[in-house]
C-alpha cells in the first residue's frame, strides 16, 4: 500500500521520496484518513512511529495554496525533538517550498519573535518560549489550522501543562488539535481535557478514562439526590488538598486537612497584600532577604534575581540554613536544568532560585510567595509574575525595593495602575539597625588603632597591605563565576566546577 491512495499532493509525495519512505507505518494508516479529515485526534505512539503527524500537517499546508500567516503550530518539550522534527519539515516539504521556524529556549529570541511576527507557516515550539514570545508581543493567533501537542507525556516531566494551557488563550480561532502521547499520564490526561473536541482515540482504548482530575477540586456529579455529608467529609479526608467549603469562609486564612479533623491557620500576608514590597536600607538586601525568609511561613518560595551570578551568591548562603535550595539559569545545559527541577519536586525544598530567567519559562505553580530580590527591568516581565498571582497559581509576590529600584517601582505602579502595598520591615533586621551591613559588623577596638599608631613610628617603612578578614555578612566570591549558572542543593562538585576548583587549590 502507497501513500498516493489518501490523495496526497505530488510535492509532498516527491518528498516522501526523497526521505525513503514508500509505504505508510501501521501507525501512520490509521492516522492519515482521521487527521486529514479534520477529526481531533489523541493518538498513542511508540518509538518506531516518529514524526507520523507530519504528513498529515503539511498536506494541509499545500491543500491551502498560497499561504498567509502561521498555519501549523507544533508544541514539544524537548530542545532536541524540536530540532529533529524541524529538520524532517525541511526534507518532507522541499518540493511544496514549505518552511517552517523554530521557537526553542536556546534559541536566538529576536530572530524567533520575527518568525512569529511575519508568519512562519509551521512553527516548531517549546511551550515555555512560545508562551514568552506571545505574551511579550501580545501577538494573537489567527489563522492557524493545526496544532500539534507532541509527546504530551513529556510535559509532565517538565511541568509545561500550564503553559500549553496559556498559549491555547492566544489562539483565536478554532484549529483542530492531535495530540501523541506514549502514556494516559496526568500531564496527557489534562491536555486532553484543555485541547480536544470529542475526540477519536488511535491506540487508546475509547472506555479509558482519560479526564484529568483537577489537582484541588472535588468532582460531584450531578444528581437529583443531596449528597450525604459524611461522603463529602469522607472525600476531604483522602484529599490531601486544600479546599474552601463556603463562599463566606475569610480568605486571609489556609486550611489544612489532617486525617481527622480540619485546622485553620492564618497566613502571613492576606490576600488583599497579594502583591506587595518592602523597602530596603541601603546594603541591606540580603539581610532582608533572610530576615523575612525567617519569619514567614511560606513552606514553597521562588526567587527571581536579575543574573545567575546573583542566583549563585545566594544559593551559597541559603544553602547553609538547611532549608533545602536549588537555584537555575537559562545558561544550564537541558538535561542539568531538568534534573534540578525534578529534585526541587522530589526532595520538597523550600527556596527555589531563578537567576536570569522570565516568569513564563518557570512553572511557578504551588508556590506560597514569589520574591522579586531585583524588581524586574521591565514592566512586560512584572506583569507576567503579577499574573502568576492573579490566576492563584501563587499566593502573594513580594518585591525587595532598594533605592536603585525606587524609579522602577514608581513606574510600574503609574503604567500598570497596579496598587502596590508597602509591608512591614522584618523584625530581626530593625534590631540591628538600619545602617550598612558593613558597618553593623565592623570591629572597633581602640587599642588596635594606638598599636598601630605605635608600630608606624618605630618603622616608617612602607609595610605591605595585611589583607581585610573576609566580613562573614558580605556576599561571596565563588571561583566558578562564568563557569556554570545554577546549583543544586546536595554541595556535589564534580565536572567543569570541580576541577577548577582543584585547580585553583
Amino acid at each position: 500500500m502507497s501513500f498516493e491512495k489518501y490523495g496526497l499532493s505530488p510535492e509532498l509525495l516527491n518528498g516522501l521520496a526523497d526521505v525513503r519512505l514508500e509505504k505508510p507505518t501501521s501507525l501512520q494508516e490509521k492516522m492519515l484518513p482521521v487527521v486529514l479529515e479534520g477529526r481531533h485526534v489523541l493518538v498513542k505512539t511508540y518509538s518506531d512511529d516518529d514524526f507520523a503527524f507530519l504528513i498529515p500537517a503539511l498536506q494541509k499546508i499545500t491543500d491551502i495554496g498560497e499561504v498567509s500567516g502561521t498555519q501549523v503550530l507544533i508544541l514539544t518539550p524537548t530542545v532536541e525533538r524540536a530540532k529533529k522534527i524541524d529538520e524532517q519539515i525541511w526534507a518532507l516539504g522541499y518540493h511544496a517550498q514549505i518552511g517552517s521556524a523554530l521557537m526553542v529556549m536556546k534559541g536566538n529570541k529576536a530572530a524567533q519573535e520575527e518568525a512569529l511576527l511575519d508568519g512562519a507557516p509551521v512553527i516548531v515550539a517549546n511551550p515555555g518560549r512560545c508562551i514568552e514570545i506571545l505574551e511579550r508581543n501580545n501577538f494573537r493567533i489567527k489563522d492557524l489550522k493545526l496544532i500539534v501537542i507532541d509527546e504530551a507525556h513529556e510535559m509532565q516531566q517538565y511541568n509545561l501543562v500550564n503553559r500549553v494551557k496559556d498559549i491555547l488563550r492566544f489562539v483565536d480561532c478554532e484549529p483542530q488539535t492531535v495530540i501523541l502521547s506514549n502514556e494516559k499520564n496526568t500531564a496527557t490526561k489534562q491536555l486532553v481535557k484543555i485541547a480536544l473536541k470529542n475526540p477519536e482515540m488511535i491506540g487508546f482504548e475509547a472506555h479509558e478514562h482519560l479526564v484529568a482530575d483537577v489537582p484541588g477540586e472535588i468532582k460531584v456529579e450531578e444528581s437529583p439526590v443531596e449528597m450525604n455529608l459524611n461522603a463529602i467529609e469522607d472525600k476531604l479526608k483522602k484529599s490531601s488538598v486544600s479546599v474552601v467549603l463556603k463562599k463566606d469562609i475569610d480568605l486571609s486564612v489556609e486550611s489544612e486537612i489532617n486525617d481527622d479533623k480540619i485546622t485553620i491557620k492564618p497566613k502571613k500576608y492576606a490576600l488583599d497584600q497579594k502583591d506587595g514590597y518592602i523597602k530596603v536600607p541601603p546594603r541591606m538586601k540580603i539581610s532582608t532577604l533572610m530576615a523575612h525568609l525567617e519569619e514567614s511561613d511560606a513552606k514553597h518560595v521562588v526567587i527571581f534575581t536579575a543574573s545567575s551570578l546573583t542566583s549563585d551568591r545566594l544559593f551559597k548562603i541559603i544553602r547553609k540554613k538547611g532549608w533545602g535550595v536549588v537555584s537555575l539559569s537559562d545558561d544550564l545545559n537541558e538535561a542539568t536544568f531538568s534534573e534540578r527541577v525534578e529534585r526541587y519536586k522530589k526532595y520538597d525544598m523550600r527556596v527555589l532560585l531563578i537567576g536570569g530567567i522570565n516568569a513564563n519559562a518557570i512553572d511557578c505553580s504551588e508556590m506560597d510567595e514569589l520574591i522579586n530580590y531585583d524588581v524586574p527591568s521591565e514592566i512586560e516581565e512584572y506583569r507576567s509574575r503579577r499574573a502568576q498571582v492573579e490566576q492563584g497559581i501563587v499566593s502573594c509576590m513580594i518585591s525587595l525595593v532598594s533605592k536603585m529600584d525606587a524609579d522602577m517601582i514608581e513606574t510600574i505602579k503609574t503604567e500598570l495602575d497596579y496598587d502596590l502595598t508597602e509591608l512591614p520591615f522584618p523584625k530581626e533586621v530593625k534590631k540591628k539597625g538600619k545602617g550598612s551591613e558593613s558597618e553593623n559588623n565592623r570591629t572597633k577596638n581602640p587599642r588596635k588603632k594606638t598599636d598601630e599608631r605605635i608600630s608606624k613610628s618605630r618603622n616608617k617603612r612602607p609595610q605591605k597591605k595585611s589583607k581585610k578578614k573576609k566580613n562573614s555578612h558580605s556576599l561571596p566570591r565563588p571561583t566558578y563565576d562564568g563557569l556554570s549558572g545554577g546549583r543544586d542543593g546536595n554541595g556535589s562538585e564534580t565536572g567543569l566546577f570541580g576541577w577548577v576548583k582543584k585547580l585553583f587549590k
